[in-house]
């Protein structure tokens, strides 16, 4: 970190002035829960992400914004699989397992919309390459400010990282009739995909003044994170906010459902959101505003109760047109380098958690 930076570096965005913190003995400076939109509630739920409204005077950027909010209720299981397969002795495993339930439980809310930006350096001459981390949890679960991705370590190899938090799971891919007749182009169900859109609009107004290259900027991701990259590349409103992508083990060309018709066996998107709202014991007309009325907790709490509920991307047409497989044998895709892979036995990690 150059010398002329404070212990506290003040940034300046479109939106105004963030404060962040130095760590790694001075060599990274990390701006956390910078929001990138509106928070999504009340009539903004289930719509597109709207622009963050701007704030006077300088805002501290010292914590994560709050997660999502999110199923989460597999989150021991996942914890005690992935400790499991660390191939540590056992005393040391049930002492981390015994620690679990002391551990802070991250906030979850609908106003879930911030990003986290790390950077070695923040002269906007420098001009790094920009990486931009989309986090997996079949689209259902997790958050940018993760445990697992607070860390200096990419960003001292020269490089600014960005980690988003997106809609996810009811919030984030609920489709419903009454939401596409709303809708201008008469779709609904990706708002999630939206938001990683919206995240990387803003990193293309803002990653500038944190020392970064708008015109250099990689997306990655795992599992989930993996797929969504594939929906990006296949997004048409996507194209221009990235140069290059990462895929790490999307499952496949990526879960997705047809807004309008059933595909492999799941039902239609607009028809599972009917079945949804029934379960909730809505039925007729004006199913949306009851939806709407509802508290987060009391549709979670629904949610919850019946493990078949998921929501996954939408293959609607507009904001994803096909899905990646039809997409990249067509040669419709970004065309921009891509490297895909897979996480060895990341399946091994989920036969734990659902043994059945």
């Amino acid at each position: 970190m150059a010398a002329e930076i404070d212990d506290r570096p003040v940034v300046t965005t479109q939106s105004g002035q963030i404060e962040g913190l130095l760590e790694a003995d001075g060599q990274c400076a990390v701006f956390r829960g910078i929001p990138f939109a509106a928070p999504p509630v009340g009539p903004l739920r289930w719509q597109p992400p709207q622009p963050a409204a701007a704030w006077a005077g300088v805002r501290p950027a010292h914590k994560f914004g709050p997660a999502a909010i999110q199923r989460a209720a597999e989150l021991r299981r996942f914890m005690n699989a992935l400790i499991d397969g660390q191939g540590w002795n056992p005393l040391r495993r049930g002492f981390i397992k015994a620690m679990m339930p002391f551990l802070p439980k991250p906030a979850q809310s609908e106003d879930c919309l911030y990003l986290n930006v790390r950077s070695p350096r923040l002269d906007p001459a420098d001009r790094l390459p920009v990486m931009f981390w989309i986090h997996g949890g079949n689209h259902q679960d997790g958050s940018g400010g993760d445990i697992f991705y607070d860390s200096p370590a990419l960003a001292l190899h020269d490089v600014v990282v960005v980690t988003i938090n997106y809609r996810v799971g009811l919030m984030g891919f609920f489709a419903h009739p009454e939401l596409s007749a709303e809708s201008p182009a008469g779709i609904s169900g990706n708002y999630g995909l939206l938001d990683q859109i919206a995240a990387l609009e803003w990193v293309q107004a803002n990653i500038a003044a944190f020392g970064g290259d708008p015109d250099n900027v990689t997306i990655f991701g795992q599992s989930a994170g993996g797929e969504s990259i594939l929906h990006l590349l296949t997004a048409p409103r996507a194209r221009g906010l990235f140069h290059k992508a990462i895929a790490q083990s999307p499952a496949n060309s990526g879960q997705h459902i047809h807004l309008r018709r059933p595909f492999a066996g799941r039902s239609a998107a607009e028809v599972h959101g009917q079945e949804f709202a029934a379960q909730m014991g809505l039925t007729g007309p004006d199913q949306l505003t009851r939806l709407r009325a509802l508290s987060a907790t009391e549709l979670y709490d629904q949610y919850r109760s019946h493990p078949e509920n998921g929501f996954f991307p939408v293959i609607d047409g507009d904001i994803l047109p096909a899905s990646p497989l039809v997409a990249f044998a067509r040669g419709e895709q970004a065309q921009v380098p891509l490297i895909i892979g897979v996480c060895a036995d990341e399946a091994t990690l989920f036969r734990n958690i659902f043994p059945k």
